[in-house]
């Protein structure tokens, strides 16, 4: 059959024009393949065999049906809450648009705000795509409004507080989000970068809540921008920090920490630290990082520097508590009750459980009696080693005592809970050596045996099999040769 000169070939055109014919009502186009019988195309209508269908029905049911497909594609094919994988760790960053705060406190849109935002994100995207190890590692998800609407079907729009950031957290499934605002009807401009922290279910829930990075800018023109380019360093420098952190590589997350902080003084350059807003994190993360690479004392500057900063910092004292316990182990047991560092130990972490109700964060309380329950083992052990055995049957039971009564809020915290268990395996385990019925020395190995079992656990119980502290240090440094050697004493007892 021929084709007319003003026949489409294009389909949506056609439909086009189908719909100009039926609204004009003088003419019909139609395209008949050859050989169909039954149907007939005239004003208005279309026939089917001995169907009669108007036109302009039929059109309008065709293009619901379309809108309708493509609706139902869109709502399944662009996600409004950011992945998760029960199988694979996701790390999901938002980064709002930065607002501006109105004279009478409400938060409006702020095109420069919005321009730093998209900044920010473009410099995000730019180093997580220079760290291939990491994405092989994790599966990270980083979203701003301005991905397209393929790219997501939410608008994440300015943050009026952490309240509103901590909502958002939650509707889409963000770990991270980073937000701000600037400040209206002043001479200068003012900007106060903030981020607010999930629950990441792992040892970055140190900083779960709100935090400020730095004081207000209060810079204008060029002296601004470069403000500004300090801050998104700072936050760009942190946020890859927590990632390496979770990765269990704390070199890396050291070195990016140490830039932070950099781009924190560099932002405020005629203040000192002590007067840094958000100083005392940074300071905490470089203390942490050190503490597990067993720099101890660049971990005690970095945490005495923090405490100066803010001296109530409750974070800050649980991290001295750790240094004084890592030197007080490396003492010969024997020797360990003569030197001061065990005392300490206890003196600071007991200061930090005081603080606890008063600080924000997650577990500050829960972590302070684990550093208390980890030291009296060591107390128990120096006891023991000394034939001290009434004294070192107490430790063992304060230890116990403490350490248990945390577990149940230790729960996806694989890290803790693997160290927490190493700790009671080998209180139980120490214990059992201590004079007793056989019956009575079986139980305690038998629950020391229990305890190394739910240490290993945790290296495949939904952790992270790409934590290198958990699973290198803890796991098989600790539990799993500790385990062997206690079997080993069970199975020596006379029957």
């Amino acid at each position: 059959m021929g084709q007319t000169p003003d026949q489409e070939k294009n389909p949506l055109k056609r439909l086009a024009q189908l719909v100009r014919s039926a609204r004009q009502g003088d003419v019909v186009a139609a395209e008949v393949g050859e050989g169909a019988r039954g149907v007939a195309v005239g004003k208005n209508i279309v026939q089917i065999g001995t169907l009669v269908v108007p036109l302009l029905p039929l059109l309008a049911i065709l293009i619901a049906l379309l809108v309708t497909a493509g609706a139902v594609a869109y709502l399944n094919l662009v996600p409004a809450h950011m992945p998760v994988d029960p199988d694979f760790p996701y790390f999901n960053v938002v980064i709002a648009d930065f607002g501006q705060v109105e004279q009478d406190g409400r938060v409006s849109a702020s095109d420069a705000g919005r321009r730093l935002s998209g900044y920010m994100y473009d410099a995000l995207m730019r180093e997580l795509q220079g760290l291939p190890d990491l994405q092989d590692r994790f599966k990270i998800s980083v979203w701003n409004d301005s991905m397209s609407t393929l790219q997501k079907r939410v608008t994440i729009g300015a943050m009026a507080s952490m309240t509103a950031a901590q909502q958002l957290a939650q509707d889409v499934g963000a770990n991270v989000v980073i937000f701000g605002n600037f400040k209206a009807g002043q001479d200068a401009n003012s900007f106060v970068p903030e981020f607010y922290v999930a629950p990441l279910h792992n040892e970055a829930d140190e900083i779960v809540g709100w935090h400020q990075l730095g004081s207000p800018i209060e810079r204008s023109g060029l002296n601004l921008r470069i403000e500004l380019i300090d801050r998104q360093k700072l936050l760009t420098s942190f946020t890859v920090g927590l990632l390496y952190d979770l990765y269990g590589r704390q070199t890396d997350a050291l070195k990016q920490f140490e830039a932070a902080l950099q781009a924190l003084r560099s932002a405020n350059p005629d203040k000192p630290d002590q007067a840094l807003k958000g100083a005392e994190v940074l300071q905490f993360f470089i203390g942490r990082e050190n503490l597990y690479l067993e720099r101890d004392v660049a971990a005690e500057q970095a945490f005495t520097a923090s405490l100066q900063t803010n001296p109530d910092y409750a974070r800050a004292h649980i991290g001295l508590g750790g240094v004084y316990y890592q030197r007080a182990e490396r003492y010969e047991p024997g020797q360990m009750l003569d030197q001061p560092e065990w005392q300490q130990a206890l003196a600071e972490y007991q200061r930090a459980l005081e603080e606890a109700p008063q600080a924000t964060g997650a577990l500050l309380a829960v972590k302070a009696r684990m550093g208390l329950g980890f030291t009296y083992a060591l107390v128990g052990q120096s006891h023991l080693e000394r034939g001290e055995l009434a004294d070192a049957d107490q430790a063992y039971d304060q230890a116990i005592t403490l350490i248990e009564q945390t577990l149940p809020d230790l729960q996806n915290q694989h890290r803790l809970l693997a160290q927490s268990y190493a700790v009671l395996g080998t209180a139980y385990g120490q214990r059992a050596a201590i004079p007793s019925e056989n019956e009575a020395a079986r139980a305690l190995y038998t629950k020391s045996i229990e305890s190394y079992d739910n240490c290993i656990k945790q290296g495949g119980n939904g952790g992270n099999p790409s934590d290198a502290l958990l699973i290198d240090k803890v796991i098989e440094g600790v539990c799993r040769p500790n385990l062997d050697a206690v079997k080993r004493g069970l199975a020596e007892l006379p029957q």
